[in-house]
């Protein structure tokens, strides 16, 4: 994600560009639902960093169902 306002919306846990890259691409690797109201996505993501290097990263996104629409609590890298 690069549009940090749009990810103020939508996020309680910042994504920065300059410190955590920007996520090109991804791919849902692993949906674990606790219950209706959350749950821990973990994505396969391509994140380029603030000096142009391209890497691959595992992150895991926890998201609770709130007013109707999914939000992210959390995200960290590493594996569930």
């Amino acid at each position: 994600m690069f549009d940090t306002s749009v990810m103020a919306r939508l996020s309680a846990a910042p994504l920065n560009p300059r410190a955590d890259g920007i996520i090109d691409s991804f791919e849902i690797e692993r949906v674990d639902r606790a219950n209706d109201q959350h749950e821990r996505v973990a994505v396969a993501a391509r994140v380029r960093t603030f000096d142009g290097q391209v890497n691959s990263r595992q992150l895991v996104f926890t998201l609770t169902r709130r007013d109707d629409r999914w939000f992210i609590q959390e995200w960290r890298a590493g594996t569930p």
